[in-house]
């Protein structure tokens, strides 16, 4: 059996820490905080001893997921053996007693993906009826709420409106956009000429590749000064500390170790990154303002403010390129 969430990590419970299949079908969501670690949660859902588990879990710095249980079993994560066999548990790393430090929008954004994919698959409605919090699961006596345990996860400052919105594919605050929001996947609004000036002038390590880089960029459908706008923002455009070492075009992970992926060429690291954004997770996003909020550099802080002043600065390099190429379109030949 392959995993269900193409991009989960994948670490199986033993059987006993959840069920064998399901007598019945999803059509429920439920919503946890781990009161842990990313790690100790999946740590437990491993212990064969601990007889619990949720199907996925997230980690709050980056939005990472792992799944534990296939979706098609049933997984003991809220106290209640029925809600169990009609949802799917998700689990997010943080403490209900401090929302602001661990449910940030690159971790609400990627879990907001993923129960977006499952209520799509499912046909399961998109509202608060359908997609719940752990503290509101009954307890199976029918006398209190929170499951058997009475559990209060994920805590009043878990952000549902905004969460939702993400859901639906709505943020909660309308990123920036300005005229025109330009594609990732388009023609180039650079030449060559430009490609090349701007690497040479930067003292760019990549600028000894720079023709395989630019047409690594159209081979693959994208436009070059999309890429070069995010390679400026992300790396300095790879002159950054240990920036020449990776060759990593877009700080992309590597989803064997969890590092920073290395390559032997930049042209490799940018062929990466151009297929980067046809994954699910970005659930056929294609403009910089939809697509930074998911791709979340670090660089963004994690927030709605951040993801505006990181649209805002790919913009304005990417129309300043653009603006060159209008005005002098033969500027530079490389050699």
């Amino acid at each position: 059996m392959t995993d269900n969430y193409g991009p989960a990590h994948w670490a199986a419970a033993p059987l006993g820490n959840y069920g064998a299949g399901r007598p019945g079908g999803i059509d429920m969501v439920i919503i946890h905080d781990t009161e842990g670690s990313y790690i100790s949660a999946i740590d437990r859902f491993l212990d064969p001893s601990q007889g619990v588990s949720a199907h996925y879990v997230f980690r709050s710095s980056d939005g990472d997921v792992t799944q534990c249980v296939h979706e098609a079993d049933t997984g003991y994560h809220c106290g209640n053996l029925r809600y169990n066999q009609r949802s799917i548990g998700i689990e997010h790393e943080g403490f209900a007693a401090h929302p602001s430090q661990w449910y940030n929008d690159t971790m609400l954004q990627a879990s907001a993906q993923l129960v977006a994919d499952i209520c799509r698959r499912y046909g399961i409605p998109i509202d608060r009826q359908h997609i719940i919090g752990h503290a509101e699961v009954p307890s199976e006596d029918g006398t209190h709420f929170g499951g058997n345990d009475f559990h209060t996860d994920p805590g009043a400052g878990w952000p549902w409106d905004r969460y939702m919105q993400m859901v639906n594919g709505t943020p909660a605050v309308v990123p920036l956009v300005t005229s025109p929001d330009y594609a990732v996947y388009s023609n180039p609004t650079i030449n060559l000429a430009i490609f090349s000036n701007v690497l040479r002038n930067v003292g760019s390590p990549a600028y000894d590749e720079v023709e395989d880089c630019y047409n690594t960029c159209t081979d693959n459908g994208v436009n070059p000064a999309v890429a070069l706008a995010f390679f400026a923002l992300e790396s300095n455009y790879g002159t950054a500390a240990g920036a020449v070492d990776l060759k990593n075009w877009g700080n992309l992970t590597d989803p064997s170790s969890g590092q920073l992926a290395t390559y032997d060429l930049w042209s490799l690291g940018l062929r990466d990154w151009c297929n980067h954004f046809r994954t699910t997770a970005y659930n056929n996003a294609q403009t910089i303002s939809t697509i930074v909020p998911i791709y979340q550099p670090g660089s963004a802080g994690g927030t709605v403010q951040g993801d505006n002043s990181y649209i805002q600065q790919l913009h304005d390099l990417i129309k300043g390129w653009a603006d060159q190429l209008a005005a002098q379109p033969n500027v530079f030949t490389p050699h």
